[in-house]
């Protein structure tokens, strides 16, 4: 079980916390492993060899630019890694920091775009889906959330634009739903709400570009969720029901295949310890 950074803990603590697990390891030299929640735990646990590594959860997908800086400094280099969501990164360019890897998406849970999800769902619920089409559905939403950080906005979508408030799994997401409920936001008082025609400009300027990296998998995911609640008569749960299913079926060899996979086997060989399992 990971060691987990209260979310209340300044930056500063949650420096100090990484670098007590990896003077914990002094004898044994385990990796350190900074992943940004304990869902992102339970599942790189599954690929990675847990005698060789220890995960520390730092609750946020922040601070790892000061992680890296402060452990280097101290000469820790090669005693720990950072495993961080893309989100954005890739497709503004984001400079990186070292010792950090990015998914190969948006987040962990697009890694489960890589199965053929259509396939699997449809079978398991008895219908026919398109789970890119329901991406598509909410892109509204996912470019609203891509211009707000490409434009530095600062808008906050956590409470009222998500997608049970601006989807109901048939019609597809309207950019004047999202920027009502952004403007409806008590975080986004004061702050200037974007108008219509600027992310509708965006949105088509954007068009091409790979869903997976500029969709939430959380939002994919709960879309799923709704759209076959709608058509099945049913109150799934993407959280109980959706994500943990296709988790369970990415398998070892799944994982062998991502460009993360590659990013571990590289830092492997160099530092010359087993961080890997063997694909099955």
């Amino acid at each position: 079980m990971a060691n987990s950074i209260n979310k209340a803990l300044t930056e500063e603590d949650r420096i100090a916390a990484v670098i007590l697990a990896i003077q914990g390891h002094s004898v044994d030299k385990k990796q350190v492993v900074v992943v940004e929640g304990n869902d992102d735990e339970e599942f790189y646990e599954r690929f990675l060899e847990m005698t060789n590594c220890d995960f520390i959860v730092n609750n946020s997908c922040y601070g790892y630019e000061d992680i890296s800086s402060i452990c280097n400094a101290k000469g820790y280099a090669n005693r720990y890694f950072m495993i961080k969501d893309s989100d954005f990164d890739r497709l503004l360019a984001t400079a990186q920091v070292d010792n950090q890897m990015l998914t190969d998406f948006h987040d962990r849970e697009l890694f489960l775009s890589e199965l053929d999800v259509d396939a699997i769902l449809g079978s398991k619920y008895g219908i026919a889906i398109d789970v890119k089409s329901i991406a598509m559905a909410i892109r509204g939403l996912s470019v609203a959330k891509w211009f707000n950080m490409a434009n530095g906005c600062k808008l906050a979508f956590k409470k009222k634009c998500v997608v049970p408030k601006v989807y109901d799994g048939q019609s597809d997401v309207s950019i004047d739903d999202c920027i009502a409920q952004l403007a409806n936001e008590k975080k986004n008082a004061g702050k200037q709400i974007p108008d219509k025609t600027q992310v509708a400009s965006f949105m088509e300027s954007t068009e091409g570009v790979d869903w997976r990296q500029y969709t939430n998998g959380h939002d994919w995911l709960q879309a799923i969720a709704m759209w076959l609640n709608i058509r099945l008569n049913k109150a799934l749960s993407y959280k109980i029901d959706i994500r943990p299913y296709l988790e369970n079926v990415f398998s070892e060899g799944d994982f062998m295949r991502t460009e993360l996979y590659a990013e571990i086997k590289k830092r492997e060989e160099n530092i010359g310890k087993n961080l890997l399992k063997v694909a099955a």
